[in-house]
């Protein structure tokens, strides 16, 4: 598959924060040994490791590590798989800026304290696959202009009520029909998307949602099990400004494109809101929190973050979609600023910090790495 994606590595990092990713996917990998976030960014493929730097973005990274591609506990792949993905999601949202209408549409069932997170994700899966294949919902589809959606899974953990799995979904309509909906109720066009949100939330929860749920061992509140919240496409100057987001917990507003771009992409990178924490804290408390580690792992393993509704992608003409572990491995243009022997790499993996050497070493400057290499202690015999 020819590269369809432009690449936006991290940009304006705090050093701070480049270490306490690698810092944190030690103390996952620790805690799940037999995980492919064991051998991350450690095992070599090939003979030499290199430094990677690009000019253009003042960054360096490796080159020539297996890396595992995990989206959902891999604080290093998950970073850079996070901008990849919505750099798609903004370019979906562009697309659409002049024939589609959008809405954010979340989905949640109730869950308490003991109950397993692969349990209830399994019974919400089985119940969101209903309701998209019954013929109720293919007429409502057709009602609302519906064109597609993209939807991402999140779930955090509180210590009153467990698990929290929820789905945020994108959804896109053809903006002839929502503006047939404004028009029935003698709206501006613009109001069109705000009318069929409500309407859609109130069919979706009461007619769709809440009865499949049931049929799974489900419940869900009329307050929480579903939210619909209408997409701004007026404020597309944010794209430019949240281009790259330099925290994981940026404060974007609801409404604006790269907020709903974040909000889909970043559920692994953000914190929490207060009512629970997110995987990412709850591996900073390791190893206090290895059997809920344990747990995400398993119940979130070969899932995908992000579902696309066929034919979106088309509709939108993004090309072909790559698979997690092929994306990871597209890189910026760059130059290798430095080659590591695989006795230095050996060294830094025992005695030394990865994430320090790449802050040091995005500097530019080779001498800088090999001042640090000569810190380090010569391995023993």
């Amino acid at each position: 598959m020819s590269n369809q994606v432009e690449v936006k590595p991290v940009e304006n990092e705090e050093p701070a924060q480049i270490c306490e990713r690698y810092r944190l996917q030690s103390m996952i990998a620790a805690a799940l040994p037999k995980a492919r976030i064991h051998w991350c960014l450690k095992h070599r493929k090939q003979e030499y490791v290199e430094i990677r730097y690009s000019e253009e973005k003042k960054r360096a990274w490796y080159g020539g590590l297996m890396r595992c591609g995990s989206s959902w506990v891999c604080p290093l792949c998950a970073r850079k798989l996070a901008e990849q993905r919505r750099s798609e999601l903004e370019a979906l949202m562009v697309a659409a800026q002049d024939k589609a209408a959008m809405c954010m549409i979340t989905y949640t069932a109730r869950h308490e304290l003991h109950t397993p997170l692969k349990d209830t994700l399994t019974r919400m899966q089985a119940a969101y696959r209903e309701i998209k294949s019954g013929r109720g919902y293919q007429s409502m589809k057709e009602e609302t202009g519906w064109i597609g959606s993209v939807r991402a899974i999140e779930a955090t953990w509180g210590s009153e009520n467990g698990w929290h799995p929820h789905y945020h979904e994108l959804a896109f309509f053809d903006a002839r029909v929502v503006g047939q909906w404004a028009a029935a109720y003698r709206l501006h066009a613009n109001d069109g998307i705000r009318i069929l949100s409500n309407w859609l939330r109130n069919q979706l929860f009461t007619h769709y949602w809440l009865p499949s749920l049931r049929k799974h061992g489900l419940y869900a509140s009329a307050d929480h099990g579903l939210d619909v919240k209408p997409g701004n496409q007026a404020l597309f100057d944010y794209i430019s400004k949240y281009a790259m987001l330099p925290l994981p917990d940026a404060n974007l507003g609801d409404g604006d494109i790269a907020g709903l771009a974040y909000e889909m992409t970043y559920s692994q990178t953000k914190k929490a809101r207060k009512s629970g924490y997110s995987f990412w804290q709850l591996a900073g408390k390791l190893p206090e929190t290895s059997g809920l580690v344990a747990e995400y792992y398993r119940a979130t393993f070969g899932k995908a973050q992000l579902y696309w509704s066929r034919g979106l992608r088309e509709w939108a003409q993004l090309g072909g979609e790559y698979e997690d572990r092929e994306l990871v491995e597209i890189d910026d243009p760059y130059y290798v600023l430095e080659i590591l022997t695989p006795e230095e790499w050996s060294r830094v993996l025992r005695f030394g910090d990865r994430g320090r050497l790449i802050v040091l070493a995005s500097q530019g400057d080779p001498e800088i790495i090999q001042t640090y290499l000569d810190t380090l202690p010569d391995l023993t015999p």
